[in-house]
């Protein structure tokens, strides 16, 4: 039963429930494939971009629904594990760019910076 654990198998055995994975419904429910593919870029993140992360966490839903659609894909990340294959066009690690102590002191600051860069380059 997955991360549902003992109550999403009491579900199915009893009550013939039918589990799926919370990313495909909550893109149901916004309609996100719609939206990502009548869009010419898609921004997803993650605290820390890591192998867990390409593994059905949302980011890899947006990335695959972007790839999908033939949308460009950007990520921005507080951290990305070395490594890791990331299947987008940018990647923003803030913690390359200010440093891992400058990213956790000041996020707020490290994001603006990033999104001025991205909306710079996408222009």
């Amino acid at each position: 039963a997955g991360a549902a654990g003992g109550m999403g198998g009491g579900l199915i055995a009893f009550l013939g429930a039918r589990l799926r994975p919370g990313f495909e419904l909550v893109a149901e429910a916004l309609d996100l494939p719609r939206h990502v593919a009548g869009s010419d870029l898609v921004i997803t993140g993650e605290g820390r971009f890591d192998r867990q992360s390409l593994s059905g966490k949302a980011p890899a839903g947006v990335l695959r629904l972007a790839r999908e659609a033939g949308t460009r894909a950007f990520v921005v990340a507080g951290q990305v594990e070395e490594g890791v294959e990331i299947p987008a066009e940018r990647v923003v690690d803030l913690s390359a760019r200010a440093g891992l102590e400058g990213a956790m002191d000041r996020p707020r600051t490290a994001l603006a910076d990033a999104a001025a860069d991205l909306a710079e380059e996408v222009a």
